[in-house]
């Protein structure tokens, strides 16, 4: 059974997913298939007789595109091209073309074939994929320098806690130490033991996932750990002029790394200074039906809704009309440590209502004792 005369015909007419036409020699459209009229939403009668140059961007125009592709096409006998094409609407697509000088058999050319696919598909998830690479180079060289800088951090912050040490003993030994330099000395001490603590949880947070870090467990009462943590903080919660209450809570005890827990609380108490500055902040330990939890409470700015799940991303800042500095750390460190427990962290804020951001943690009575863990 032979094919008649009219199978091409035919064949380019049922085409859908390819637009399929014909071009004079000077580019008017002669030719449209139906595929043509869904891929770019022009009907045959609106489109037939039409220059081609309308399929292109205002720029592609004002740099002789159209014209060149023919010439190129006629040339070489075809041309094949990517780039960006309009509908009918004037919206955009990444289109694949490819143009097909038509001639007789004595060589005249009466025209140019054109077939153009619909790539915007591809190129999106193309585009994506890079940025995505993108993203994911930009973490590691952010996880590289992060982590230099906490070791090159470590030999200076021994040399400080060793002076502040040794300023201590010979004031004692001297015997004549004012209290004013006791209450100094006293203070270098504590921040020297902060920097080093959070130095430490950098090293140990930073560039793991929450399943990677090793914990060492101890039994702990969350009450004691977050009362040290404000202990510590004194003098930070004086320069922010925040009143800073801990709120009456029910007994909770954790197996957990006192190190870790401890930074979990400084940076949930050092992001409710920064944002809620001269306002109250309110903290809160309980337990209830076996999870333990730790909330931090403020009367900053808030958090849009959109914005939140971002919160808790390496390296992700929420943008504010102030410049509030920082690496982005802060709160991811504070996801790291909770979900390395078995914990989770959420946040519950409005603009301009404050935000409270809770931790939860399996309490020790609702977990099996953990080998290893020192009662």
């Amino acid at each position: 059974m032979s094919l008649g005369e009219g199978a091409l015909q035919l064949f380019v007419e049922s085409v859908r997913d390819y637009a399929v036409f014909m071009l004079d020699p000077k580019g008017y459209i002669a030719t449209w298939n139906p595929g043509a009229e869904r891929m770019k939403g022009w009907r045959a009668d609106e489109i037939i007789g039409q220059h081609f140059s309308c399929f292109y961007p205002a720029e592609d125009i004002a740099r002789g595109k159209p014209a060149r592709e023919l010439e190129v096409a006629a040339r070489e006998g075809r041309l094949e091209d990517e780039g960006w094409r309009l509908r009918k609407d004037g919206s955009r697509f990444w289109a694949d073309v490819v143009i097909t000088a038509v001639r007789t058999r004595e060589g005249d050319l009466i025209g140019f074939g054109k077939v153009t696919r619909d790539l915007t598909d591809r190129r999106q998830a193309e585009d994506e994929r890079v940025a995505m690479v993108a993203r994911e180079e930009g973490l590691r060289a952010r996880e590289e320098l992060l982590t230099i800088a906490a070791h090159e951090l470590r030999t200076p912050i021994a040399a400080l806690q060793l002076h502040a040490d040794l300023v201590r003993r010979t004031s004692e030994s001297q015997g004549g130490a004012s209290e004013r330099l006791a209450e100094r000395v006293r203070r270098l001490q504590h921040s020297a033991t902060r920097l080093s603590r959070l130095v430490d949880a950098v090293l140990r947070v930073a560039t793991l996932e929450p399943s990677q870090i090793e914990l060492d467990r101890r039994r702990l009462d969350l009450r004691e750990l977050v009362e040290r943590v404000l202990d510590e903080f004194a003098d930070d919660i004086a320069s922010a002029g925040c009143a800073v209450r801990l709120e009456p809570g029910s007994p909770a005890e954790v197996s957990g790394d006192c190190g870790l827990l401890e930074v979990l609380v400084a940076n949930m108490l050092a992001n409710a200074l920064k944002y809620g500055a001269r306002q109250p902040v309110a903290l809160l330990v309980a337990a209830h039906g076996g999870r333990a939890s730790i909330t931090v409470s403020d009367h900053g700015m808030g958090i849009a809704a959109d914005r939140q799940p971002a919160l808790f991303e390496r390296f992700k800042r929420v943008d504010s009309p102030r410049h509030y500095g920082g690496l982005g750390l802060g709160l991811w460190t504070v996801r790291a440590i909770a979900e390395a427990h078995g914990g989770s962290v959420r946040v519950t804020s409005e603009v301009g209502q404050g935000a409270t951001f809770e931790v939860e943690l399996p309490a020790l009575e609702g977990v099996a004792a953990h080998a290893g863990v020192s009662p």
